[in-house]
Formats: C-alpha cells, structure tokens, sequence
C-alpha cells in the first residue's frame, strides 16, 4: 500500500495543471484557489506526526465502527515517510 501513496503522490503533483482544470470543471471555485489549495494546504509528506495522526484516526474508526479494522501501523508506514522526504529533497515531483 505504500507504494501506492507514493506512485498517487508523485502522480498527481506532476499533473498538476490537469488536476486543476477537472477540479474547475467540478466545483465554482477559481483554477487559482485550486491550486493554492493543492500545492499549499495539504501535506504531502508522512513524517512522524503525520503517521501518528493516522494511526489514532484508524484505531478510533476501528474502535466506532466507522471503517474495518487496518493493518495500519506507524513502523510499516516510516519507511514510506523517509522516501517521501527524499522525493522531495530532490524536487521534480514537488
């Protein structure tokens, strides 16, 4: 699976223009604040608090019902954090 967050992750900011532009069609909000919304104001990247963050969401959907029980667990998803952080490092994809 976390091959899958990181193939999605460089996948959509290298199409990023694309994104925009269906997301325009979808919704009355400017190609402008789209892309502020998309290159600005989500993170992309898991570090440790991100991945801490997630785990207590999964353990309370599991706990209410909200969602399955997931296999997600911090240490498994650590190493995805740090080829993030050098996918980024390294620019193309950001």
């Amino acid at each position: 699976m976390h091959f899958d967050f990181i193939q999605s992750r460089i996948h959509g900011m290298e199409n990023i223009d694309a994104l925009v532009a269906e997301c325009s069609k979808k919704f009355p909000i400017p190609e402008a604040t789209i892309r502020n919304y998309l290159t600005t104001n989500i993170h992309y990247v898991l570090d440790d608090e991100c991945l801490e963050g997630m785990s207590g969401f999964f353990r309370m959907a599991a706990e209410t019902a909200s969602c399955p029980p997931t296999a997600f667990h911090p240490k498994r998803w650590r190493p995805l954090a740090a080829r993030i952080l050098n996918l980024r490092k390294k620019g193309p994809a950001c």
